[in-house]
């Protein structure tokens, strides 16, 4: 007997909090939720998330922010909620057009990179 199983990375998008403000540029649009990990599967079907990362993406001005992991699970579980400015993290001034993501850890990467400078990748 044998089993089909390995690891992968993904990312999925859950919605748009409509309550949240962008620090960045004010905007009361509300913020695209995007949730990173990484997982083992076994049978094609994802069986254990790791490495979990929570983003806020402004869909007016393109900033992208990192939200602890706690803070991204209350978001994730309560779409009425708002965390306060403070608690959001800029990954960086680049607009999402320029914002990269390392395939293999999900953490942000520049525009010239050739590889992650996290777990070291090749992009």
């Amino acid at each position: 007997m044998f089993f089909i199983g390995g690891a992968g990375n993904g990312s999925k998008d859950l919605g748009r909090r409509t309550n949240q403000v962008c620090p960045g540029c004010g905007s009361r649009l509300g913020m695209q939720l995007i949730r990173t990990n990484g997982y083992i599967h076994l049978f094609f079907v994802p069986v254990f998330r790791y490495d979990i990362h929570y983003f806020l993406i402004c869909p007016n001005c393109g900033k992208t922010y990192e939200v602890s992991r706690e803070d991204g699970r209350r978001l994730e579980h309560q779409p009425d909620f708002a965390l306060p400015p403070d608690h959001l993290i800029p990954t960086g001034n680049r607009p999402i057009a320029q914002t990269r993501f390392c395939p293999s850890c999900g953490s942000e990467t520049g525009p010239g990179d050739r590889f992650c400078r996290r777990c070291g990748h090749p992009l």
